[in-house]
């Protein structure tokens, strides 16, 4: 991981379930979004991967300075390509946003801060952008 010691890091995941004639597409997808998103100013970290049972479950994990980054990423033409993709290559995705907090986010877990007003999106309406207040 580039940096994990900063305090206040975002991680958005999702699992997507690839239709079964596009998986293959959906994992080269997915590799060539992760070099482009890895890139992006305030990603720490990038992965994704495939179940180890080979079926047609694969994982995107994102770690983000803070949120402002990941709004930002989430507000990019390279977030509504993963937007598209996922919905023309995968059943329906639900991403998950965690805020981490501490020196070591990365290795503990985090105090609950109380409930967090995180994004929801559903890449079935990818027109539509959360907001986040």
């Amino acid at each position: 991981m580039k940096d994990a010691t900063r305090a206040g890091v975002m991680v958005m995941t999702a699992v997507l379930r690839a239709q079964p004639e596009k998986r293959e597409e959906l994992s080269q997808t997915l590799q060539s979004l992760v070099a482009r998103i890895n890139d992006q100013p305030g990603c720490l970290e990038c992965l994704a991967g495939q179940d180890l049972g080979g079926d047609s479950q694969f994982f995107l994990y994102l770690v983000w300075e803070n949120l402002g980054c990941m709004e930002a990423y989430m507000a990019s033409e390279g977030f509504r390509v993963l937007l598209g993709a996922s919905s023309t290559l995968a059943a329906p995705t639900n991403f998950r946003f965690t805020m981490a907090h501490g020196s070591s986010a990365m290795a503990r877990p985090a105090p609950n801060p109380g409930p967090a007003r995180l994004p929801s999106v559903t890449p079935n309406d990818p027109g539509q952008m959360p907001a986040v207040s």
